[in-house]
């Protein structure tokens, strides 16, 4: 038994010891509901220890965690993995997919598409991607069809990127997208 122990406390130590500090966007305090835990602050652009330990002496993990493969997990205040939500941490909106890893790229949810860059937050206005323009509104939401940004009207076609060099409902729109 006492064999089989050790190497359970190994590979427990060996997990802690593989997860690296990393950079941390939260601006809140860390707290625990069950009263007497060490409480902590994450504060924004910090290196966090990336657990934290109860009064039973059990640690588990706050905010950004950075496993093996490089993916990049958020852990709430109670150690649990925040998943299929967007959440708001040091300003910014991240998505954490279903099973809590956070997304990078192009997401649909909820009938929309957002663009999220490679660390993970929501982008506004114009993007280039792939070699073409999109256009996210305040929500992050892309847009399609008609758009006034930069006091021009721009059209994007039914995959939200910006249109050029054709004539579209009788307006021209130029090399760089602007309806003349």
């Amino acid at each position: 038994m006492i064999k089989r122990n050790n190497k359970n406390i190994a590979l427990f130590l060996s997990t802690l010891i593989t997860l690296a500090p990393v950079a941390a966007f939260a601006d809140d305090n860390v707290s625990n509901t069950k009263g007497q835990a060490n409480t902590s602050s994450i504060e924004k652009n910090s290196e966090i220890n990336s657990s934290k330990e109860t009064e039973e002496n059990i640690r588990y993990n706050v905010g950004w965690v950075q496993n093996s493969d490089g993916s990049y997990y958020l852990y709430d205040g109670l150690g649990d993995i925040v998943k299929s939500s967007w959440c708001k941490v040091g300003g910014k909106w991240y998505y954490l997919k279903d099973d809590g890893k956070m997304a990078t790229g192009w997401i649909k949810n909820e009938g929309s598409w957002y663009y999220v860059g490679q660390w993970g937050n929501m982008h506004k206005g114009w993007i280039k991607d792939g070699g073409l323009w999109y256009y996210l509104n305040e929500d992050g939401i892309m847009q399609r069809g008609w758009v006034y940004s930069n006091n021009s009207w721009y059209y994007l076609n039914e995959y939200g990127a910006m249109v050029t060099n054709a004539t579209i409902d009788g307006y021209k729109l130029g090399p760089d997208g602007v309806c003349e």
